[in-house]
Formats: structure tokens, sequence, C-alpha cells
């Protein structure tokens, strides 16, 4: 979990931990299917994206009167995940993209008027709200190494860098709390930010979000600023990237699991490090380094690079 201010300046890491997938379990679908059931959410993995909303609520009981919002992408659309943000007011807000099409809590609904059935899920709700307004976003390129034969998985395929005019919608919705072992989830209410691309180039799959938010939506600055908010969260993706592609951490080996932690961690930092200079260099190219560098570090990289 990495934090950044809402312009996009790299502040270093929130939170990390190490998880060794377990090899799958044996028996049929049916079995394998009512032992993930039986697991409470902290035994299994998606368990790790409550764990990394608490480490943001933790840092924003130390910090009070800074605002807080953890921003996630559709991984972490998990129910367990959007209850524990509307627990408590002083909370850190988040901003989720969803990933399932979640039942809401409504009126009965009547058998013949498949309109009004329609309205009872989220996707279909957040569409039907008129347009508030529309913006332009940019749109990263996306090159994925296996590209899937299914071209339903819209979100594997390959994509080329582009700037979308987006319609965007918002409204309050109270989603259905889904059946759980052992357990009674409270029904939740959020708000529903909707953005869909209009006039999207042929052969392009088009851009849409349905961004679950504790945020208000009460006018179109609020929403804007939910949009602004999420597309931040892209970032993420170049951290991931100088660490696989910069320092390949998928290509170490070591003896150990705690060589490789140590290792990773010292990454980590420096990847931090990297996007910080970067942002800097984009905004204040003409600015001195020593503004980032103290002056030991940057003389023995001036000394390395020009041999002197």
């Amino acid at each position: 979990t990495e934090a950044f201010t809402p312009n996009g300046v790299a502040l270093g890491f929130v939170h990390a931990e190490n998880w060794v997938r377990p090899d799958p379990p044996s028996g049929s679908k049916k079995e394998r299917q009512n032992e993930r059931k039986s697991k409470s959410i902290d035994q299994k993995e998606s368990g790790r994206w409550v764990r990394s909303y608490d480490a943001v609520c933790q840092l924003k009981s130390q910090a009070s009167e800074t605002q807080f919002v953890y921003v996630a992408d559709s991984e972490s659309d998990i129910y367990e995940m959007i209850a524990q943000g509307n627990l408590q007011s002083d909370q850190a807000d988040f901003v989720i993209r969803a990933c399932q099409n979640r039942a809401l809590q409504s009126a009965p609904v009547d058998r013949d008027d498949s309109d009004q059935r329609l309205s009872q899920y989220l996707f279909d709700a957040a569409k039907k709200r008129p347009v508030l307004y529309t913006q332009k976003v940019q749109v990263r390129a996306r090159t994925s190494q296996k590209v899937k034969a299914d071209k339903s998985q819209k979100r594997k395929q390959n994509r080329d860098a582009r700037e979308a005019n987006i319609e965007v919608r918002a409204t309050p919705v109270t989603l259905r709390a889904p059946k759980r072992r052992g357990e009674t989830l409270p029904d939740i209410t959020v708000h529903a930010v909707f953005a869909e691309e209009r006039n999207v180039p042929e052969g392009e799959i088009p851009v849409r979000w349905v961004l679950l938010t504790s945020l208000p939506i009460t006018d179109d600055v609020q929403v804007y600023r939910i949009i602004e908010y999420y597309q931040i969260r892209w970032l993420i993706e170049i951290n991931f990237r100088t660490l696989k592609s910069l320092f390949k951490v998928e290509s170490l080996q070591f003896e150990t699991l705690d060589r490789y932690l140590t290792c990773f961690a010292v990454y980590m930092i420096a990847t931090w490090r990297a996007m910080y200079i970067c942002y800097y260099s984009r905004t204040s190219p003409d600015a001195s380094c020593e503004q980032v560098f103290e002056r030991s570090e940057w003389r023995s990289v001036y000394q390395f690079v020009h041999e002197k």
C-alpha cells in the first residue's frame, strides 16, 4: 500500500505483507467451494485488502486532521472490505472499483417489470441515473504478456494510450449483504459513481468504471474529485513495472525467504525514490537536484556516470 498526494507525489509505503500462496486444495470442485466458504475473510488471500485498509485507518488515527482516501482496483471489491469502511465515521475514506454487479436492497420487485428487475442491481441502477457532466481522462496503454483468446475478458486485452471522453453519473445505493456461514453481515449504504466512455475509437474497448465510495457526491466538484482520486491508483502500476522490469524481482534467486524479503524491502524503497524523483523531474526540470539528494549522494553518482 503506497501513499500519494492528490497530485501524484509518491510519499512512501504505508503497508506491506508477504504471502506464499499454498498449494491448491484437493478434492472435487464442490468440496473446494465448500472449504473456501467455510473460511473467514482473515483466512483467505483476499483478506489482505482488509488488512491494508486497516493500516491506512491506523495512520489516519495518528493524523486526524489529514484526509486519507484508500483507493483500490476491482480485486478489492469484497463485501467485508466495503463494510469495514462503513463502520465508523472517523475511518479513512475509500474509493473502490466494483467488479461485481451486486444486488441492492430496495422495494419488492414486480416480476413482469424487466426494467424494475434490472434496477435491483448495482451496475444497472447506476447507469440509469442522469448524466452529471462529461470529462476527459488519460487512458494508459496496456500490453498483456499473454492476450486472452476469450474476448469477454476485456481487462486482459491490449490497448493503446488515448484520451477518453467519459460521461459521469452518481447515486447513493444500499448493497444487500451476501450470506456468509456463521455470521450475518449488515446491508451498507455507499455512493456509486458510474463513468462510461462515449465515441469509442474503432477496435478499442470502452472505458467503464463503477466506483464505490464513502466520499460525498453532493455536487459535480465532489464527483469529479472521486474520478481524479481513482486515476491516482494507476501510479501503483508504475511501481510494479519498476520492480519487475528494472529490479527484475521475479528473477531473484535466494536460498531462503528471509534473504528475498530483505532484498525486496530495499527495492521497494528504491522504487519509491525513483517515482519521487521522476515526478519532480517532470514538474520542476530546472530545480536543483539537492532538493531530493544529499550532496554526497549526487556527487558519487556524478563521479560514477562521468568516470572522473
